[in-house]
C-alpha cells in the first residue's frame, strides 16, 4: 500500500538546506514541497541563511552588524563573500571646505576595515550635537573605545564649528564636553564641564561602560591635568591630578586608555614624559597620583613625543599587563613611530623595538588587538597628509605598515580606536 501522499520520506534521501523536503505523492512516487524552516547554514556569521517561498540564499548581513568568527568583532561588506573582521573608527577633522587654522572646525567618526575594506556611514558629530576641535591643534582628538565595547568617547569643545581660537578660550564661556557615540551612531554630547581645561586643549578622554568619563588635557593655570565626571554631570566632575594647592602633577596630559582596569595616560611634560598610570584599580574618581611607567621617559635621541598607548598581557610568566605599545610623533628619524616596550624585573620597561618600517612621520592615535599569537595595532599619522595605517607584530623584526585611509585636502585624522559593537 503507498504511503499517504505528504509523508516526509527518510532523512537520508532529504538534501539539506534545500528549502525543500521530499515526500511521499500518494502514488508510489516522490515530490518536493516547499520546507522554509530547511535553510542552507553556510557557517558564516555574517551572512543570513534564508529561505523564501522555497528558494534559498545567504545574502550579506548589514556592515557592522556583531559576529565573532576568526577572532573577529564586526561584518564587512567584502566581495564575493563578507567575513567577521575589526572595524576602526577614526577622529575626522575638517569638511574639506577651507584651510584648517585656531578656529574649531566640524567634527566626525569615520570607519574603515582592518584590511582595507570600506566601513559603515561617517558619524557627523557636529551636526548632531554642538561640538567642534580646533583645526589645527594637534594634540586634540584622542579617542578611545569603552572597555565594554559598547562606545567610542571624544574630548572637545561644546562650541559650533567656527568658533576663532577654540583651544586658548576661557571654560568658563567655552565648555570642555564628553562626545560618547554608540554603534548605531547616536550621540551623547551632555557632558559638559564648565571649569576643567580654561585655556588651553583637552585632549583625550576614557570610559568603562559610558556611564562615567576620564578626560585628559591642559590649562593656562591649574585646571588641567585629569579629570572624572559622570555622564552628563559635569558640573560635579572631580580633577584628579593638575592642581597647584595641594601640588600634584602631572598637569600636562595627552592621551589616556583603561587596560586591565587601571588608568593609563600619556605626557610629553617632565617628570612624566612617556606613559603612567594613575591611581590604583579600579580607576580613581577622586585626588590621586600619578606613576610614571619606569623607562617610558627616555627613547630614540631626544625628548619622546608619546599620544596614543595601548597595553596587553601577552607572557604567561609575568603577571599583570607586560607589553605597552606607545605612538610618538616626532620623525622616524628620531624614535617616532610605534613604540614597543616590555616589562622587565623590577617593574622597569625597557623599548623592544619601533615599527615605523613604511612610515613617513611618526603617529599620534593607537589602538590594537590580540591575533593568534600576534598584535595587529592601528594608527593614525602625524604627516600631511595624514593617514589610517596598520602593522602586525607577529615577532618579525621589521613587520610593514599599510595605509587604510589618506586624508584629503584640509582635512585631517586624530585619535583612532576600534569601533564599537
Amino acid at each position: 500500500m503507498d504511503a499517504p501522499a505528504g509523508t516526509p520520506l527518510p532523512a537520508p534521501l532529504q538534501t539539506a538546506g534545500d528549502c525543500q523536503v521530499a515526500q511521499c505523492d500518494g502514488n508510489g512516487g516522490t515530490k518536493l514541497a516547499v520546507d522554509d524552516t530547511d535553510v542552507p547554514v553556510d557557517g558564516n556569521d555574517c551572512t543570513q541563511d534564508l529561505c523564501t517561498s522555497g528558494v534559498p540564499s545567504n545574502p550579506a548581513l548589514p556592515v557592522g552588524s556583531a559576529c565573532s568568527q576568526d577572532g573577529g568583532e564586526l561584518c564587512d561588506a567584502a566581495s564575493p563573500t563578507p567575513k567577521c573582521n575589526h572595524m576602526l573608527a577614526y577622529v575626522v577633522v575638517g569638511d574639506g571646505s577651507g584651510t584648517l587654522t585656531a578656529t574649531s572646525a566640524t567634527v566626525s567618526i569615520a570607519y574603515v576595515f582592518a584590511d582595507g575594506t570600506a566601513g559603515k556611514k561617517a558619524t557627523d558629530i557636529s551636526g548632531g550635537a554642538t561640538f567642534s576641535l580646533s583645526g589645527s591643534a594637534t594634540s586634540e582628538g584622542g579617542l578611545s573605545r569603552s572597555v565594554d565595547t559598547r562606545y567610542v568617547t571624544l574630548a572637545g569643545y561644546a562650541a559650533a564649528p567656527g568658533t576663532g581660537s577654540v583651544s586658548t578660550s576661557s571654560s568658563s564661556s567655552t565648555n570642555r564636553a564628553v562626545a560618547r557615540v554608540d554603534a548605531s551612531g547616536a550621540i551623547d554630547a551632555s557632558t559638559l564641564l564648565a571649569g576643567a581645561f580654561s585655556g588651553s586643549n583637552v585632549r583625550g578622554v576614557t570610559t568603562i561602560d559610558g556611564s562615567a568619563f576620564w578626560i585628559s588635557g591642559n590649562s593656562s593655570g591649574s585646571t588641567g591635568g585629569i579629570w572624572y565626571a559622570p555622564l552628563g554631570l559635569g558640573a560635579s566632575a572631580a580633577q584628579l591630578t593638575g592642581q597647584s594647592a595641594p601640588a600634584n602633577p602631572p598637569s600636562n596630559v595627552r592621551f589616556s586608555g583603561i587596560f586591565g582596569d587601571q588608568l593609563f595616560v600619556t605626557s610629553g611634560s617632565s617628570p612624566f614624559v612617556g606613559a603612567s598610570s594613575v591611581g590604583a584599580s579600579p580607576p580613581p574618581t577622586a585626588l590621586s597620583t600619578a606613576t610614571n611607567l619606569s623607562g617610558t621617559s627616555t627613547s630614540g635621541t631626544n625628548t619622546p613625543s608619546p599620544y596614543g598607548l595601548v597595553l596587553f598581557d601577552l607572557d604567561a610568566s609575568t603577571p599583570g599587563l607586560d607589553t605597552l605599545y606607545l605612538c610618538d610623533d616626532r620623525s622616524t628619524a628620531n624614535g617616532g613611530g610605534i613604540q614597543k616596550w616590555k616589562l622587565g624585573a623590577g617593574g622597569a620597561w625597557a623599548l623592544s623595538t619601533t615599527f615605523k618600517n613604511g612610515l613617513t612621520a611618526g603617529c599620534r592615535g593607537l589602538t590594537g588587538w590580540v591575533s593568534g599569537t600576534s598584535v595587529v595595532l592601528a594608527a593614525t599619522t602625524s604627516d600631511t597628509p595624514s593617514k589610517v595605517v596598520a602593522v602586525t607584530d607577529d615577532g618579525s623584526a621589521a613587520p610593514a605598515f599599510t595605509t587604510l585611509a589618506t586624508a584629503t585636502t584640509n582635512i585631517v585624522f586624530r585619535g583612532v580606536a576600534l569601533a564599537p559593537r
